[in-house]
């Protein structure tokens, strides 16, 4: 919540295979994933980069993974062991 304001963002489950997204489409996506390390997420809101943040949702341990573009759906794995964690997009660039 220190990062991203979450006023600015919109439940939109239809956005990632996990159906738990919060975004402010085409600029910042957070997805939960309550079980597994897989999840796709629907970036067609712009064709642009995205930085990727993993969070442990039972510690805080964070991550950084390599960006990806938009543009499209994408799918993306955690780089963490834990179970439960959280997608951070944010698109790079203005």
């Amino acid at each position: 919540s220190r990062r991203v304001d979450l006023a600015k963002l919109t439940p939109l489950p239809n956005l990632a295979s996990s159906k738990y997204c919060l975004a402010d489409p085409g600029r910042v996506y957070l997805v939960y994933l309550p079980e597994g390390k897989e999840v796709t997420v629907d970036l067609r809101g712009a064709d642009t980069y995205y930085s990727v943040e993993w969070f442990n949702a039972e510690t805080g341990e964070r991550r950084r993974a390599v960006p990806v573009r938009g543009g499209g759906q994408v799918q993306l794995t955690s780089v963490l062991s834990a179970t439960q964690t959280v997608l951070y997009l944010k698109r790079v660039g203005k």
